[in-house]
């Protein structure tokens, strides 16, 4: 049985991390006041599906791979830095001003529930934060 302060420790600790805004709620909400609240809700729907798959990677013993084999975890960040260098370079060549690419533009909500899942799944970190102790 888990002692009774070790439990509120982490009741208040994940209640603190829950509560505060992160990256992909910010996204979420950026997506939302872009293009409205279905689209906003279709960006949560895609982070959430990401969040998903981590937790079926962890389960299936991801982070005891990474843990087992550091290079595959470094060849991971690598990969999300390249990814990320990726995303940089396509926000400078885009020629658009702020706020014409949605002007009219509506997609039902796939492309950014797509955006939120792919979001969400670059990040090396999370599979490595569900591993058991």
């Amino acid at each position: 049985m888990v002692d009774a302060h070790l439990y509120v420790a982490f009741l208040v600790a994940a209640f603190a991390l829950c509560a505060t805004p992160g990256p992909d709620m910010m996204f979420i909400v950026a997506v939302g006041g872009r293009g409205g609240p279905a689209a906003g809700v279709m960006a949560a729907a895609g982070v959430a599906g990401a969040m998903l798959v981590h937790s079926v990677a962890a389960m299936l013993g991801l982070s005891a791979l990474f843990e087992t084999l550091p290079v595959l975890y470094y060849v991971l960040r690598w990969l999300g830095a390249a990814y990320l260098l990726y995303l940089a370079v396509k926000a400078f060549r885009d020629r658009s001003g702020l706020g014409e690419e949605s002007v009219g533009a509506r997609t039902g909500g796939v492309a950014e529930s797509r955006q939120g899942l792919r979001r969400r799944s670059g990040r090396a970190r999370s599979p490595i934060c569900s591993t058991p102790r």
